[in-house]
């Protein structure tokens, strides 16, 4: 998930050159930051199709994203029931912010489930930005994925007011705005640290090293991973100001509304928040940077994870076939012992077997 999609470099997948192997020393690139600013792929359909992707992504995301807000008070009003008691207000007003929190969450579940193959499902411009810090995608990709984004966002919105557009306007468009009592420097703060869990969370779930070395399974779980980190975020920040963490997000319904009071604030927190993140994890947290050297039995050196049980591998495995993005049949799962691997691999090369 959240990387480039199709048709663009797998995200977190060094080239072999970058791998040098010397008896009793394995040297590993440690960080890759900067811009890469290539712009071949816009000739590329799959690259189109991404964007394609992203736009119609977002567009899912703000319609149930905003209708969540903006109709939350027909909630109270659908549970007036003659000789029943309604709810009060403030059971309402908690059960109303819940579910925002939860729409959100579970809809980037969803979508990121759908649109990973495709474009990455990045569907946040704050995403894209930490993903082009670290390489993962290039800079024409970050820009085409932003404007697509905040298109996708902008048509969201527009639907969701035509559902009533009197309630619509009655809910100020489900906008981000900051509580009375927020002043701009503490909103920032909470949409810095918002976006920089929901970066971190992004940036491990595509860490190549980090699946390969040490939990290779734990991917399956990665639009669970980002669509439970961004419920958390709603949960804690929405009594703060509606919760951003997402420039797109919070573009289309000020651009639908007109309202773009402290907008900077849902800019600039979460593009600064997300490349604290990606700049962190690619110099701390990035699964490559942490080997250590083994001589198996047989004297080879090899390489492996520290402390995590994960599969010991040759230097020349890794230049051979993980570092272009395919696992050796001769590499064994992570519980299984070298003695397992080594007869199963002597099995695969028997035809009698």
């Amino acid at each position: 998930m959240y990387g480039a999609g199709d048709g663009a470099r797998p995200a977190g997948i060094r080239r072999a050159s970058s791998l040098s192997a010397i008896p009793g020393k394995v040297q590993l690139r440690r960080f890759g930051a900067g811009l890469d600013l290539h712009c071949g792929e816009l000739l590329e359909p799959l690259f189109w199709r991404a964007c394609l992707a992203e736009l119609v992504g977002t567009t899912l995301f703000l319609f149930f994203a905003v209708s969540s807000i903006v109709y939350r008070g027909l909630f109270s009003l659908a549970a007036v029931v003659p000789g029943v008691p309604t709810i009060t207000e403030s059971n309402y007003g908690s059960a109303a912010r819940s579910s925002i929190a939860w729409t959100f969450g579970l809809a980037i579940f969803v979508l990121v489930f759908i649109f990973s193959p495709v474009s990455g499902a990045n569907l946040n411009p704050a995403v894209s930005l930490g993903l082009a810090v670290l390489r993962k995608i290039t800079v024409v990709r970050f820009a085409a994925y932003t404007i697509a984004q905040c298109l996708g966002a902008t048509l969201g919105t527009l639907i969701a007011r035509h559902i009533e557009p009197a309630v619509f306007s009655r809910q100020s468009g489900g906008i981000n705005a900051l509580s009375p009592e927020i002043n701009p420097s503490g909103a920032f703060l909470a949409e810095f640290m918002g976006t920089f869990l929901l970066v971190t969370v992004v940036l491990c779930a595509i860490d190549e090293s980090r699946k390969l070395h040490t939990l290779p399974y734990l991917s399956i779980l990665a639009p669970f991973a980002a669509g439970m980190a961004v419920t958390v975020i709603h949960l804690a920040l929405i009594p703060i100001d509606g919760c951003g963490i997402n420039p797109a997000r919070s573009f289309g319904p000020a651009l639908v509304t007109g309202i773009w009071k402290d907008q900077w604030v849902f800019w600039i927190g979460p593009w600064v928040g997300a490349v604290a993140a990606a700049l962190l994890h690619g110099l701390v947290f990035s699964g490559e940077n942490r080997f250590e050297n083994v001589k198996n039995d047989d004297g080879i050196l090899r390489v492996g994870s520290i402390g995590t049980g994960a599969p010991i591998i040759t230097a020349s495995e890794m230049a051979g076939g993980i570092v272009n993005g395919t696992s050796p049949d001769s590499l064994a799962p992570v519980d299984e012992p070298s003695g397992t691997r080594q007869r199963r691999s002597a099995e695969d090369s028997d035809p009698a077997v």
